[in-house]
């Protein structure tokens, strides 16, 4: 607004306002469709660094991961020679500390040396290991089958062992597992072959030869040679070897260290192990008054026990020819005449059954010594073959006439098999005839190994006996 000279107001247009000099601000422009589409990214959550203690020039200090080696161009000269200090004695002493523990460790190893070779420990535990590694092999090769062809003639014997089974020709013997798997074989030659086995060994002599050879399932542990024949061999579940020779009785521990020695000229007709390896019998024949009988001596396995029997059972009318530990008090004597349980404390006898003129072919007990089975005959005259099941008592629980000439019994759980020399006849344990299995080849031995085991001059098979037939 202006006033003019006429003294009234006159009123001027907008002024103009020049912008030369000033910077217009870019309009806001919408953004584009496609980054609305964009996701939204968010930032990473930023992790508290880890905190590490410092060890420098005397001080404790918390630093990060970044600051805890800081460059070389920041340390001074006498930071660096303090840090190079504190790791050479940081590694001075590192190894004087690992000098130290060796020490300890070769001392302590170098103990337990010493005390397992006093004590037989390690020997012990070698056998143990090396026992596992044979039950590890045998359950984990594959299995091969059954049949299983025989390619061996002259067979001896047979028997179980752990995981398996042992057969003894006259040439070699050959051990096989339950799936059918060869796993072992060895020639023997001795000329006159038997063999004693339990758990996982067997020993191998020669009846009237004075060398014997202890095998486990798949290598030799011990060789011995005597001066004077063997006579008879027993081992027992845990690898202890009796000898009986012609100077006396020689008892092994598993370690086949001299344990008992009897120094006798008494012959043996049987010798046993009871089944927790505590005690062990010999039964050998007696003269009483121009009548033949036996004695059987008792002992106990304990080192620190005197070498006295600690009872001897001595019969008058009987050559006892068979032993059987039944419990840990009561043991099975098995006579030409008859058989008795007897109390291995005191050798009382507590039951008896007598044969009544009838010849005795073979025995054997249930797996839990529950039964006795007896099979009598001549094996000439099939008339004279009976089968009598007892129990522990010497009570007859069932007889029967098999009417076959039989060569072998083996009796299972439920059940008592007998082998004649094409067919197996199969009885419970009431004498009924249950099944009859007949074979084309001649029947070599059933093998009893938790599973039974038919073997033929031909082939070993699985024996699985047909139900319910006769």
């Amino acid at each position: 607004m202006k006033r003019n000279s006429d003294g009234k107001w006159s009123f001027q247009s907008k002024p103009r306002v020049i912008r030369s000099f000033e910077t217009e601000e870019p309009e806001e422009k919408e953004a584009p469709r496609y980054r609305l589409l964009k996701k939204h990214k968010t930032e990473p959550k930023t992790q508290e660094k880890p905190r590490f203690l410092l060890f420098q020039m005397g001080k404790v200090s918390e630093e990060s991961e970044e600051e805890l080696e800081p460059d070389e161009d920041e340390l001074s000269g006498v930071e660096m020679r303090a840090r190079g200090q504190l790791l050479r004695l940081e590694k001075i002493r590192h190894k004087r500390r690992l000098r130290r523990w060796r020490r300890i460790g070769v001392c302590v190893l170098v103990c337990l040396a010493i005390v397992a070779y006093f004590t037989g420990v390690f020997g012990a535990s070698a056998a143990l290991l090396a026992d596992t590694l044979d039950t590890v092999n045998m359950m984990m090769r594959p299995a091969a089958g059954y049949p299983i062809p025989v390619t061996e003639s002259g067979f001896v014997q047979s028997g179980d062992i752990a995981g398996g089974y042992v057969v003894l020709n006259q040439h070699d013997v050959k051990v096989y597992s339950s799936g059918g798997n060869e796993f072992y074989t060895v020639q023997h030659n001795y000329s006159n072959p038997a063999m004693a086995l339990a758990g996982s060994r067997f020993c191998i002599y020669a009846r009237g030869g004075n060398t014997l050879t202890v095998y486990s399932r798949s290598r030799v542990l011990f060789e011995n040679k005597y001066q004077d024949a063997i006579l008879h061999c027993s081992m027992s579940q845990n690898g202890m070897l009796g000898v009986f020779h012609e100077s006396g009785l020689t008892i092994y521990d598993p370690m086949f260290q001299v344990v008992f020695e009897w120094r006798t000229t008494q012959v043996p007709t049987a010798m046993v192990f009871a089944d927790d390896n505590r005690q062990f019998a010999v039964a050998s024949p007696e003269v009483y008054g121009g009548a033949l009988g036996g004695k059987v001596f008792l002992y106990t396995t304990d080192t620190n026990a005197p070498d006295a029997p600690t009872a001897v059972i001595e019969s008058t009318d009987g050559i006892p020819i068979g032993l059987k530990y039944l419990t840990r008090k009561t043991i099975l004597v098995i006579y030409n005449t008859h058989c008795a349980v007897y109390n291995t404390v005191d050798g009382t006898e507590l039951a008896r059954y007598d044969y009544n003129a009838q010849s005795l072919q073979s025995w054997q007990t249930t797996p839990d010594n529950s039964s006795v089975v007896l099979l009598f005959g001549d094996g000439e005259h099939s008339s004279m073959t009976k089968l009598c099941v007892l129990d522990t008592s010497m009570n007859l629980k069932a007889a029967c006439a098999v009417h076959r000439i039989a060569v072998q019994l083996a009796v299972t759980r439920s059940q008592a098999h007998v082998v004649t020399s094409n067919s197996v006849l199969t009885y419970a344990l009431d004498t009924t005839l249950t099944a009859e299995y007949k074979t084309e080849s001649y029947i070599s031995t059933l093998i009893d190994a938790g599973k039974l085991f038919l073997m033929t001059e031909e082939e070993i098979t699985v024996f699985s006996p047909p139900a319910n037939e006769t």
